[in-house]
């Protein structure tokens, strides 16, 4: 047994899953965790010195929360030379500013990276704002959907950690290259010119290292992906089996395509319905629908002859589809009188009620396929790194 009440075979126990988002804990403060010997000077410098939160992410499992694996040398000697570095920056604090509110929060450990509620929050502000402007008259709702965000927030950065940690177990590619990617990235999205850069950094409260390690990070998750979790490949029979078991998903409804003329009454109704009734009177004696629209009609597709595209029956006008029932094709109504206007409509195309063919909709039935079973993949792949590895919550 040692210091920390494990004996040196033990490890921190590995968590299988996330909890639910339901009764949320709050993040817990660094001056809420317990303090190992050693550990004041050190509390009293991270709190003054968050430029060198690295280091805590270094060893701060061992040294500020009590619970993971007891250092050993080399651990050690990192921290006694953060732990000179904190010290000093500590004494000339009038040039560093404090920012202790920005280390303030733990959310989660995983596997020694450190989860803050500052990455949270700065992950989910845009969103946040979003939930903030849309659910302004409801606080409960507000609540609910705020915590699912987060919820969802701390999950994605946790399977972001365990998927880094497997790339450094996994897969060796030297740093410098690394380094030469983020600087690519940088470059595409700020080019020579940082000023930008530095003053979003400086809003959001963070560091260039802290961008680069970000930077970093969706690199490797996103060439991690792309390597244990590759498009799939699915199959004819799969394509053919899903388009019956949903053949109610691509059903469409009686559809028609017409030409229209719409007059408006406006203070001149009589006028109006003499001159709609002239109108079919020249469409019965052979006058064109679509000249006649372009010369008469009121709406906006008087230049296109009053042609409007295939549609659902059950979207057209509700005054309009008891005379569009009774037509043919190629036949046009009387005047159809409303309260504000006057319509003429000619029918050219019907078309029944029917299921689209698999050849209309396989390209969409693969990519809804495709992505299922990615998304299958990609969790039992994240499941497999929560049991390898340990998450600790607080």
């Amino acid at each position: 047994m040692n210091r920390w009440g494990l004996s040196r075979r033990d490890k921190p126990p590995a968590f299988s899953g996330l909890p639910g988002l339901a009764g949320r804990r709050r993040p817990v403060r660094v001056a809420d965790l317990p303090i190992a010997p050693l550990n004041a000077a050190l509390l009293v410098a991270a709190r003054q010195v968050p430029p060198f939160t690295e280091g805590l992410r270094v060893a701060g499992h061992s040294f500020l929360t009590g619970v993971g694996r007891p250092p050993n040398l080399p651990t050690v000697l990192r921290m006694k030379r953060f732990l000179t570095l904190a010290l000093v920056a500590a004494t000339i604090g009038a040039v560093i500013p404090a920012r202790a509110d920005l280390i303030d929060g733990i959310v989660a450990v995983a596997n020694e990276s450190v989860i803050t509620f500052q990455q949270v929050n700065r992950l989910v502000a845009m969103d946040d704002e979003i939930l903030r402007s849309q659910y302004r008259n409801d606080p409960d709702m507000l609540r609910q959907k705020r915590n699912e965000l987060q919820g969802q927030a701390e999950e994605g950065l946790i399977e972001n950690q365990l998927i880094v940690h497997e790339f450094r177990d996994t897969v060796k590619i030297p740093e410098s290259i690394l380094d030469d990617v983020v600087q690519d990235e940088i470059h595409s999205q700020y080019g020579s010119d940082r000023t930008q850069l530095y003053k979003k950094l400086q809003i959001q409260g963070t560091t260039m290292e802290d961008f680069r390690n970000e930077v970093r990070d969706r690199i490797i998750v996103a060439e991690m992906v792309r390597k244990f979790v590759p498009e799939p490949i699915i199959s004819p029979v799969k394509l053919e089996d899903y388009y019956v078991a949903h053949s109610a998903d691509y059903k469409l409804e009686d559809q028609v395509r017409m030409r229209m003329i719409m007059l408006n009454k406006g203070a001149l109704a009589a006028q109006t319905q003499k001159r709609a009734q002239e109108i079919v009177s020249l469409l019965n004696g052979g006058a064109s629908f679509a000249e006649l629209a372009r010369v008469y009609s009121e709406d906006s597709m008087r230049a296109q002859g009053g042609e409007r595209e295939w549609q659902n029956v059950s979207a057209v006008n509700s005054t309009l589809q008891a005379s569009l029932k009774e037509l043919k094709p190629g036949q046009h109504s009387g005047v159809i009188d409303t309260a504000d206007s006057c319509y003429v409509i000619l029918l050219e195309e019907r078309r029944p009620a029917q299921i689209k063919p698999l050849s209309e909709v396989r390209d969409e039935i693969e990519k809804t396929l495709k992505v299922a079973e990615q998304s299958r993949r990609h969790k039992e792949w994240i499941e497999r790194l929560k049991k390898k590895y340990w998450i600790r919550f607080y």
